[in-house]
């Protein structure tokens, strides 16, 4: 008998079953790769916010370690020009760190402030929800030098975003932890969101990349320098310095200049390149001044002047070899004696004072009055090069080995070659 022939291929049940397995295998294939996909972007979101918080913490220790003096309470944006840093001068930022560098360099404010706050044109250009937040620098512009290390343009004030997703519901974002204004070691936490939100709508707030580190103040410097660049540029008698100075030159007439104008954070240098007379002096206006009263280039000059600050900028004031009245403004000024019966006044503002700039010009008797703020006065030589009688804020009198005998008073501290002491109240 002959066998009926099997027809070949597969039957619609077959089918059917088939597709079904297909299609759950491509299921949980894309699933997998979704999966996968966003593993990817949380392990590289990750990675961008320890890089981004890496960044942005090295630059923080590093202007806290630059600087001589900061405040974390009670933050003002007085010290911040008009028309300057308009994102965080403004009442939905939150202020939170104050920096004061050496020399006549502005301030640095940090701040923090919520992505919803800020305007339309900014809104959209950060990470993060509506109430977290970015971190905001104002201060000084930072450029790469000839030898290719940050450093800071003077004359220039800038604004810029450091950090977005911020977890503003830590400490502002930016928690600062100081027992005192001007305290050496200063602890601070910036704390980020570790993770992604899948949706602008979600609620649940995510976990925090928050971690503490310390930095310290580079509270002690090096001695101030007696000499300024006009040293270097008035090669010349009696003539324009250039470089963007100004050049007191050569005149019949007894000069006292009284220089305004310009913004704060500039800064203006002045050289005196013209023989100095009785009466001769400067007196400064809403800027930075580098004020050099010493005639130029290599002559003494035959009398002493009278320097005065500016009254809102930070100054560097550097007399003559005579006699010589010298006058910081409302900030943090440094003040400069070269030698003769000195009057150095500080005023407002955390000064620093150098009354005699070498040992050998350590015969002269100097008046150092500290005025309002936390001062000090660099002395060059070891402490037992000098005899102290008993010495305290209000009042301290530290003979030379020259017989030169400097009378403070108002001065916080005093900082020798090999040690510093603190005057108690």
């Amino acid at each position: 008998m002959r066998l009926k022939e099997r027809k070949t291929g597969f039957t619609l049940a077959e089918l059917l079953v088939a597709s079904a397995i297909a299609a759950l295998l491509s299921a949980v294939t894309w699933s997998i790769l979704i999966e996968n996909t966003k593993g990817n972007m949380r392990s590289e979101f990750r990675r961008r916010l320890h890089q981004d918080w890496n960044q942005a913490t090295s630059l923080l220790q590093s202007e806290i370690a630059m600087s001589d003096w900061i405040n974390s309470t009670n933050v003002s944006d007085s010290d911040i020009p008009e028309g300057k840093c308009e994102l965080l001068k403004d009442s939905n930022s939150r202020l939170k760190l104050q920096m004061h560098l050496v020399g006549a360099l502005p301030k640095i404010i940090y701040g923090t402030r919520t992505i919803g706050s800020l305007p339309d044109n900014h809104r959209n250009k950060w990470m993060g929800s509506p109430n977290d937040g970015i971190l905001i620098r104002c201060g000084p512009e930072r450029e790469i030098g000839p030898d290719g290390k940050a450093q800071y343009r003077n004359g220039t004030y800038q604004e810029s975003v450091i950090l977005d997703n911020l977890n503003l519901s830590s400490g502002d974002g930016l928690e600062i932890i100081q027992e005192q204004e001007g305290q050496k070691l200063v602890q601070f936490t910036l704390s980020m969101n570790e993770e992604m939100r899948e949706s602008s709508s979600q609620s649940i707030r995510t976990k925090t990349f928050g971690s503490s580190a310390v930095s310290k103040i580079n509270d002690i410097q090096h001695i101030p320098s007696e000499t300024s660049v006009c040293q270097t540029i008035c090669t010349s008698k009696d003539i324009n310095c250039g470089h963007g100075t100004i050049t007191l030159l050569n005149t019949s007439e007894r000069l006292y200049v009284d220089h305004y104008g310009g913004s704060v954070f500039g800064t203006t240098t002045i050289c005196t390149n013209r023989s100095v007379r009785s009466g001769d002096g400067m007196r400064g206006g809403n800027r930075n001044y580098v004020m050099d009263g010493e005639p130029t280039p290599n002559r003494s000059g035959n009398s002493g002047v009278v320097l005065e600050g500016g009254i809102i900028g930070r100054n560097i004031l550097l007399g003559t070899s005579n006699d010589d009245t010298l006058k910081g403004g409302e900030s943090n000024d440094g003040l400069i004696g070269r030698g003769g019966r000195d009057f150095l006044f500080g005023g407002n503002g955390n000064d620093n004072f150098v009354p005699w700039p070498s040992i050998s010009k350590q015969n002269d008797d100097v008046d150092v009055d500290g005025g309002e703020g936390y001062d000090r006065v660099y002395l060059n030589g070891r402490k037992s090069s000098y005899s102290l009688n008993t010495c305290s804020i209000s009042s301290c009198n530290i003979r030379s080995s020259a017989a030169g005998t400097l009378y403070l008073t108002n001065t916080e501290m005093v900082i020798y070659n090999d040690q510093v002491e603190n005057l108690e109240p």
